[in-house]
């Protein structure tokens, strides 16, 4: 959290805390043979920088708060010799434009701005290379719009899941209509 001197105002730090604060679910948990087929992964073929060479995939983990639709994915990069509880970094990325985050958040559109797009997660223990990740999936990832439109995609199918085990169905009519009964 932000000591005193932050520029953000109590209101917005609540909110941004509540909207963070439910667990963060992996895709594949739901969904493992599409998470299997559509993991976008990055390889590494030679020694060029801190990340050493490797193959790292970009493991996609979404809020499993029902009520939540915040229309974003924690990204955590793995390897196979750094699972995701302890990846290589852990980005936040944000695929809505800023006007969704500021009504959503109830906050400036300043506030609003620093949820959009892609970030390192703060609270992530991230790795020496996580600056280097957090580049790679921006120049590499999220410029493909068919990566984005995917993400979008499963942020519904998993939310989706949700409703399913839960029980909770959207309301309104699917067709027909519906005869209203009297109660006297």
């Amino acid at each position: 959290m932000p000591d005193d001197d932050s520029d953000f105002d109590d209101s917005f730090l609540e909110a941004l805390e509540k909207a963070f604060t439910p667990q963060m679910e992996v895709f594949g948990a739901r969904f493992p043979e599409l998470a299997t087929e559509e993991t976008r992964a990055i390889i590494i073929t030679e020694e060029s920088g801190p990340i050493p060479p490797g193959e790292y995939g970009f493991v996609e983990f979404y809020c499993n708060d029902i009520k939540c639709d915040c229309r974003r994915v924690q990204i955590r990069v793995c390897s196979e010799d750094r699972p995701p509880d302890n990846s290589w970094a852990g980005i936040n990325f944000g695929w809505e434009r800023v006007g969704f985050y500021r009504k959503w958040l109830k906050a400036s559109k300043e506030d609003a701005s620093e949820i959009t797009g892609a970030s390192l997660e703060p609270f992530a223990v991230n790795s020496e290379c996580a600056d280097c990740f957090l580049q790679l999936f921006r120049t590499h990832l999220i410029t493909d719009q068919e990566y984005v439109d995917r993400l979008a995609r499963h942020y519904r199918l998993f939310k989706q899941s949700l409703k399913k085990t839960s029980g909770i169905r959207k309301l309104g009519r699917t067709g027909g209509g519906r005869k209203k009964k009297r109660l006297r």
